[in-house]
């Protein structure tokens, strides 16, 4: 039996929970809320929140965990509002339909506004609020503070954490005696200690990702109807910029072969083929791959996949065999095409090695995608020029160019706040997608962003890559989503209309204003940043933020 007294049988569903008695419809009520403003956004256990671009429906395999762990006895729906594309009206009709006992959702800081709301919601009508993610495990005490509704922040790891507020809630028990947490008493905020990571995530229950709606998940590319599947957890790198270590910290967790075959057995089940192994580091343990791929080959399990790598964690050989196994795309987060832009942000990685790795990729026949990010310190507009003639140069079949983005919590959030480089601290302008809010003293908010546009230009409007895009496109046999894609892309290349630039002030520091001249960029105003360090026990962080103090009395200095 799993660690924490539960069981998983793969055929449950909510309505097979026992009702309780009175109005409680159901006990347990997890959620992913509505779009604030009807554009498609992204958010995870693990991700910042942003806007999609690509109208890329995210599947909720990070809530699917969280309804695994509810104990036995107790009812349990996951309303993923983004892919039901519900409206906030309809999905607080469900809330007040359903009276949940608890309600779990994501808050995110591009989304906070709307979050919110459905935490009051909950509350008014009497539930036990919860917050989950990589926002609110960087600043729990902050996210408490802005919204008074919430009655707990899981920091970090969540199943466990939330495996124990229902216990002690339901037992009357002290929650203080809960890890992982942050909550309120007697008017003041209070940080528990850290949960112990888990020793094995094979000690966690099999997702019940049958209670998504699995019909309504759709990415370009990859088709309808496709998963996410957890692999591993944490990443033993430092670079600067990512929220990895936030949640998962700097230790690396993977799941047996066995797990991770089990767990494809049960989608297969319930009709689903198309899988992306959720890892950064999918091929970091190359033993583990390497006895995956047989697995699937050995035993004839039809699944079409594709996973994340490093590209100096994938060599020839174990291309060969994944694409055997049923892979067909691999996505490197190259970054940049500068090695002194990589250097600074703590990469461990050679341009070179992109280079080859996506060169051996077209040779074995498996499809690329390169993530890159403009605006990373020590950018300029040559470190620009290398980047787009480094993504130009090489085998890519698919590029995104992301805006370099200090999310709370990783080092590139402290050196932003210690050096003056962040604008502002307003979190909905946290999007790494459209809006750019770190400036340097030669490479402004406005150039960054500028900068990824030309990006996107350059390398998709070229005809060798516009054919490649259009087969790729069509091949997903969605024509529909294909349009959609296209328009929205083309829109966000040619238009500044939705484009947000933090601009910091000189003079005062008005309130920013929801409302947004459309035929000019958003300006953010300069306000003072939030620091809180993401761990109270350093020694389980990633990186160790050693700047945090220093940043500390730069505030309370200018306060």
């Amino acid at each position: 039996m799993p660690r924490g007294g539960f069981r998983f049988d793969p055929g449950r569903r909510d309505s097979d929970f026992g009702r309780r008695e009175g109005n409680v419809m159901t006990d347990v009520l997890i959620v992913n809320p509505p779009s604030p403003d009807g554009h498609v956004y992204i958010r995870d256990m693990c991700r910042w929140g942003r806007k999609s671009r690509e109208k890329m429906i995210w599947p909720q395999s990070s809530l699917a965990y969280l309804a695994a762990v509810v104990p036995d006895g107790m009812s349990v729906r996951i309303i993923d509002a983004i892919a039901e594309e519900m409206t906030p009206e309809a999905f607080f009709a469900e809330i007040e339909k359903e009276r949940p006992s608890f309600y779990v959702t994501y808050i995110t800081g591009t989304t906070f506004a709307m979050d919110a709301r459905g935490v009051q919601k909950a509350k008014e009508i009497g539930a036990t609020t919860i917050a989950v993610g990589t926002h609110v495990s960087a600043v729990p005490q902050n996210t408490l503070e802005l919204l008074g509704e919430l009655d707990y922040v899981i920091r970090h790891e969540p199943e466990m954490t939330f495996k124990d507020i229902i216990d002690v809630t339901r037992q009357g028990g002290d929650p203080h005696s809960i890890t992982g947490i942050a909550m309120r008493d007697n008017g003041s905020t209070v940080v528990t200690d850290d949960r112990a990571l888990l020793g094995s995530l094979d000690d966690l229950p099999i997702p019940m990702q049958h209670l998504l709606p699995l019909d309504k998940y759709r990415m370009p590319f990859l088709g309808k109807r496709y998963v996410w599947v957890l692999t591993n957890r944490g990443c033993p790198y430092s670079c600067t910029y990512c929220f990895e270590g936030v949640v998962w910290g700097k230790s690396v967790r993977f799941r047996s072969p066995e797990s991770i075959y089990k767990e494809l057995e049960y989608l297969a089940e319930h009709d689903v083929h198309n899988v992306l192994f959720l890892a950064d580091l999918f091929t970091h343990d190359r033993k583990g791959v390497m006895t995956l791929c047989d697995m699937i080959i050995e035993r004839g399990l039809k699944v079409r996949w594709t996973c994340n790598s490093r590209v100096d964690t994938l060599d020839e050989e174990m291309a060969r065999k994944m694409k055997q196994a049923g892979c067909w795309l691999v996505a490197f987060g190259i970054e940049s095409g500068s090695q002194t832009v990589l250097d600074n942000v703590k990469k461990d990685a050679k341009i070179e090695q992109a280079r080859e790795t996506i060169e051996m990729c077209a040779r074995v026949g498996l499809k690329t995608w390169g993530y890159f990010i403009i605006g990373l310190p020590g950018e300029n507009r040559q470190t620009v020029r290398e980047t787009i003639d480094f993504a130009k140069g090489i085998p890519l079949d698919i590029a995104l160019f992301h805006v370099a983005m200090p999310y709370a919590g990783t080092e590139f959030y402290f050196q932003s706040v210690a050096n003056g480089w962040l604008n502002t601290s307003d979190w909905k302008h946290f999007d790494m997608n459209d809006s750019s809010v770190v400036g340097y003293d030669d490479f402004s908010a406005e150039d960054i962003l500028q900068a990824t546009k030309q990006a996107f230009r350059e390398f998709y409007f070229r005809p060798k890559q516009m054919w490649r895009m259009s087969r790729m496109l069509l091949g997903a046999r969605d024509i529909g989503m294909v349009w959609q894609v296209m328009r929205n892309f083309m829109g966000w290349i040619y238009s500044g209309k939705e484009d947000r630039v933090a601009s910091k002030q000189t003079e005062g520091a008005p309130e920013l204003t929801d409302r947004i001249d459309p035929n000019d960029a958003r300006k953010a105003l300069h306000t003072l940043p939030v620091v809180e360090a993401p761990r109270t026990d350093p020694t389980t962080a990633k990186p160790r933020h050693k700047g945090v103090k220093e940043v500390a009395s730069i505030q309370a200095t200018d306060g």
